[in-house]
Formats: C-alpha cells, sequence, structure tokens
C-alpha cells in the first residue's frame, strides 16, 4: 500500500473513513536552524541505566552519582564565553518526585573524552567543578512525558581554554519511599554519534560509593540552553498541506514550531509569512513566548487563488538570522488535499495498514462545502 493523495469536490470540515486505502498524514518541515541552544536526542530508549538519577519505590534511603562526558561533537554551536542558564531532561510519564528528596547538579568543562578504565572520584569531579542547581526534583521535574527545564541557581561559562568537553554531575538522594516508577528517555552510540563506553560513570545505593565502578555509553537525552541575543525566536518547523484545492480548500491549517531561545520573555513579537512562487503573498502575526519556552502556533493562512508550487516561510524579526526562518513547500490544484511532502516519493509499501483493510480519519479546513471522495 502507498501514501495517497485525497481528491475532494464538495464539503466542510472532512470527517473520513477510508476503506482499503492507506493514508500517510505528514506534516513536514524544511530548513531547520542552528540556535542557541543544543538538544542532544529526541528519547530513542526508556530506562534508568542512564540516570540521570535513580529511585526506589521499596526503599526510603537511596542515592544515586551520575558523571558524563559530553564530547565537544555533541555541543552544536556551543562557544567559548557562551553562558549556560539551563538544562533539560526528558522523561516518560509516571510517578511524581513526592517525598522528602533533593538533586544537585554540577558542570566542569574538561579536556578528557572518556573517564578512562579505572573508576574515578565523584567528590574529586564536584570539587573541581561548579554547582548549578541544588533543589526538590518536583519543583521542575513534572510527572507528564516531555522535556524538563532545570534552571540553573548561577549560570554557567562556558570555558573552551579548560577543555571543550562538558562534564556533568548528577547527585539524587531520597528519605522517603518514591510512590512509582520515574525513568527517563536516554541515548546511545547507536542513537548519537560520539557517545562511546566509558563517557559515563554512577554509582547507586542505600550510600553510593564516592568511587564510580560502574560505566556505561548511555546518556539522559538533554538540552542545554545558552541565549545569546535578548529577543531570538528559533523557527523549527513549518507545517503545511502538501497539495490544496484552490480556491475550495483554503483557509490551509498552516502552524509553526518555535522556540524562545533567548534572554527575555517575548510579548507581542512580530512574525511574518509570505508564500513565493505561483502565489506572491504576505502577511504578519503576532506571538507572546516565555524565554526558553516551545510552542506550536497557528500562522494566519495566505488563501492561495492561482494553481501552481508555493514555497511558504515563516520568518521572526529578531537579529539573529541563522535561526529565524524556516518554510515549507504546497502545491495548489484543482481537487486534491494531502498532507505528503511533495518533494519526496510515496513511502514504499505504505504507512499503517499493510496490505490489508483499514479506517483513516482525516480533517481538512474549506471556506466553502465540498464532498470528499478516495482517490
Amino acid at each position: 500500500m502507498q501514501i495517497t493523495d485525497i481528491a475532494v469536490k464538495f464539503g466542510y470540515f472532512c470527517f473520513m473513513s477510508i476503506r482499503s486505502i492507506a493514508l500517510g498524514v505528514f506534516f513536514f518541515l524544511f530548513g531547520e536552524a542552528h540556535s542557541q541552544f543544543v538538544q542532544i536526542g529526541n528519547g530513542s530508549y526508556i530506562g534508568t541505566v542512564a540516570g540521570p538519577v535513580i529511585t526506589r519505590n521499596t526503599l526510603a534511603d537511596y542515592q544515586s552519582k551520575y558523571a558524563y562526558i559530553f564530547p565537544q561533537a555533541v555541543l552544536g554551536n556551543m562557544q567559548h564565553g557562551d553562558t549556560l542558564t539551563s538544562l533539560s531532561f526528558k522523561r516518560i510519564d509516571g510517578a511524581s518526585f513526592d517525598g522528602n528528596c533533593s538533586m544537585q547538579i554540577w558542570l566542569n568543562n574538561i579536556n578528557i573524552s572518556d573517564w578512562g578504565g579505572s573508576p574515578i572520584s565523584f567528590q574529586n569531579e564536584i570539587d573541581s567543578a561548579q554547582e548549578v542547581y541544588h533543589n526538590h526534583p518536583k519543583t521542575h521535574i513534572g510527572p507528564d512525558d516531555r522535556f524538563y527545564k532545570i534552571p540553573f541557581d548561577q549560570p554557567y561559562v562556558y570555558d573552551s581554554t579548560k577543555g571543550k568537553n562538558v562534564a556533568l554531575m548528577v547527585y539524587y538522594e531520597q528519605f522517603d519511599t518514591i510512590k512509582g516508577s520515574i525513568r527517563f528517555y536516554f541515548e546511545g552510540s547507536n542513537t548519537i554519534s560520539g557517545y562511546y563506553n566509558p563517557q559515563v560513570r554512577y554509582s547507586v545505593g542505600i550510600t553510593a560509593d564516592d568511587s564510580l565502578r560502574n560505566t556505561t555509553e548511555y546518556h539522559p537525552s538533554i538540552r542545554f540552553s545558552f541565549p545569546r541575543e535578548d529577543q531570538d525566536v528559533d523557527v523549527r518547523k513549518v507545517y503545511t498541506l502538501g497539495k490544496i484545492p484552490v480556491p475550495l480548500g483554503n483557509p490551509d491549517s498552516v502552524k509553526v514550531l518555535i522556540r524562545n531561545v533567548g534572554k527575555q520573555d517575548l510579548l507581542s513579537h512580530k512574525m511574518y509569512t509570505y508564500s513565493k512562487g505561483a502565489n506572491q503573498q504576505k502577511d504578519s502575526f503576532y506571538i507572546n513566548l516565555s524565554k526558553e519556552q516551545e510552542q506550536i502556533v497557528n500562522v494566519p493562512s495566505l488563501y492561495p487563488t492561482n494553481k501552481g508550487t508555493d514555497t511558504v516561510y515563516v520568518l521572526s524579526s529578531d537579529k539573529n538570522t541563522s535561526n529565524n526562518e524556516g518554510y515549507s513547500i504546497r502545491l495548489a490544484n484543482e481537487n486534491i488535499y494531502s498532507y505528503r511532502d511533495i518533494t519526496l516519493p510515496p513511502a514504499a509499501g505504505g504507512i499503517g495498514f499493510n496490505g490489508s483493510q483499514g479506517d483513516f480519519v482525516a480533517r481538512f479546513n474549506s471556506n466553502k462545502p465540498k464532498k470528499p471522495k478516495s482517490d
């Protein structure tokens, strides 16, 4: 089965149940840019082996100590003098950090790319590092499945004169039994080039040893934030239909994924959207976004009238031009709706049904009534 399009003649909001057809619904993006944070992985594995903390729901007293090395190769465009203001861990949904517990985090620049073949002293590593966080983890880590920002008590300045790799140490201690499982997403050498064993050393127990004897290649899925500009919007993904019938397909449901990577909250920050190609159009809109917040927002539809291919852009009006624009390509045509990326061939074998019968539900917007049929 292949990804197909939907041919539409008339209707309003179209909810379709389609038999013996596989439809891939894809939002697509082009032009993801460099920005003032780096995200290393998006959650390839789930478990406890990579930390950053190990909890126990059968013991009141428990500790974990982790020491990670993040090699320069995975740190994106982090540069000497950048000020790190937070990091984020991604957890799976589950129990909360209820009860009496605490978490401490340290950062350091180092030259070595792994911890070597012998155990290291956790105390020695934190003595030469800067403590950036000390709090109850529940203050900033909730129970839902997502990234959670850990704001630093004091910023950390990336100092490449000490080394271009980053060492991260995390100490967790609980004094009450945690009611449920708390697990985090993590990455390994199969998902992040540059990771290997023994870049991570750790110890766990009722009293975790200072000597970190256990090793692994696995690191938590993580973000480091280092804003440089006061106002800086990272336009991460632009979503449009792949094909839209004109004029009956208007308005398109255009959306954009943006992140505030600047130092300040954004209030009534002006954004632009415009198209180039068969339709030359332009509009603007305003956003409110807290610093380090990521959000999908609606973009005004440009109501194409001419048939042909358009590139639909979303642009932020800020100084950092390396990350403030994204685009998506869309074909205005006679009678076909499609979410499929028209710059790529249909996926071999289709998506979802694998040759068997199935149902598919999709929604399309229209400014006039029409009736859909499968193509």
